[in-house]
């Protein structure tokens, strides 16, 4: 499956694909796409609303639940296991 994040119905597919793939509670799936989408962990806070220390949070369970230690390889193995296409249409 191609999910296109720039896409909102893809967004919440890619959401439930992420927790689905992964075992991630919805807000950390969320924070994983803002981050695979090309986002800082500081730019991905402010776009969910939440602090930068709950997302620092949410990120080191994220990295536990997928096997990764540092946020390069988070967003690239997000975007080889779902085949993600962040290319707009």
């Amino acid at each position: 499956m191609t999910l296109n994040i720039d896409k909102s119905e893809d967004r919440s597919d890619a959401i439930e694909a992420l927790s689905r793939a992964f075992a991630l509670s919805r807000q950390e799936a969320r924070l994983t796409l803002e981050l695979a989408s090309g986002a800082s962990l500081r730019q991905s806070a402010q776009t969910l609303g939440i602090k930068y220390e709950t997302a620092r949070g949410y990120l080191k369970s994220i990295f536990a639940k997928t096997g990764c230690n540092n946020q390069l390889a988070l967003v690239l193995k997000v975007h080889q296991d779902l085949n993600m296409d962040s290319s707009q249409e």
